[in-house]
């Protein structure tokens, strides 16, 4: 027997500390994107440096016609992030649902989840009650900060062609 504050705890704090490591993860992505400006102080380990950072960047060539119609091939810096997906991981939902018997002692509401099949002292009392919970999480959305930054890189690659 578990009480059912006990359980609703259990689940919201592993609940939490999945969304701490997806939130981990997700800010680990950042170095696909980034990476710190040297000479700029702070450090330069793996971790995330708390220092300035610049977006990584290929050159693609960029083929465009001059005023005469000629082609011609131009050279432009594109960020990687606006080139990927934004894979940024988020527990969308959770759902738990179970069926158990019920029962208040000294005060406290308990729950049992025993299989119907098996009998014991717990089962088939006249103060048991069966009961099902269904218990959903739902996320924020996507940081807003997230969109404007690529939104904004976005158009300073469009100033370049």
């Amino acid at each position: 027997m578990i009480s059912f504050k006990s359980f609703i705890q259990a689940i919201h704090d592993a609940v939490l500390q999945a969304n701490t490591i997806l939130m981990d993860k997700n800010q680990d992505t950042l170095k696909t994107y980034f990476e710190p400006i040297h000479g700029e102080g702070g450090n330069t380990t793996d971790a995330i440096p708390l220092t300035k950072l610049k977006p990584k960047t290929v050159t693609l060539e960029y083929p465009h016609l001059d005023s005469e119609g000629h082609l011609l091939l131009t050279d432009i810096e594109v960020p990687i992030i606006t080139l990927t997906p934004l894979n940024m991981s988020q527990i969308e939902k959770v759902t738990f649902t179970s069926e158990f018997e019920m029962q208040i002692n000294n005060g406290e509401l308990e729950i049992e989840f025993t299989n119907r099949k098996q009998s014991g002292p717990f089962w088939n009392r006249k103060d048991t009650k069966t009961g099902k919970i269904e218990i959903v999480i739902s996320p924020q959305d996507t940081a807003e900060g997230v969109k404007i930054l690529v939104e904004a890189y976005e158009n300073a690659l469009k100033r370049q062609l």
